[in-house]
């Protein structure tokens, strides 16, 4: 995610200002850091990864 903003900001700074490419950039970070944290929290409750994603 800091590789990311960092990489938008020099790109703004160059006259890249493609707000949404640059929005969902950060936007996938957020959402790739909450699914790991998300399977941190689960593999820690001791659920089985098959009770999560078979429903």
């Amino acid at each position: 995610m800091i590789v990311d903003t960092q990489d938008i900001i020099e790109k703004a700074h160059l006259g890249d200002l493609d707000y949404v490419k640059h929005a969902l950039t950060l936007f996938t970070d957020f959402v790739a850091v909450f699914v790991r944290i998300l399977i941190i929290m689960v593999s820690q409750a001791g659920i089985p990864d098959k009770a999560i994603f078979n429903g």
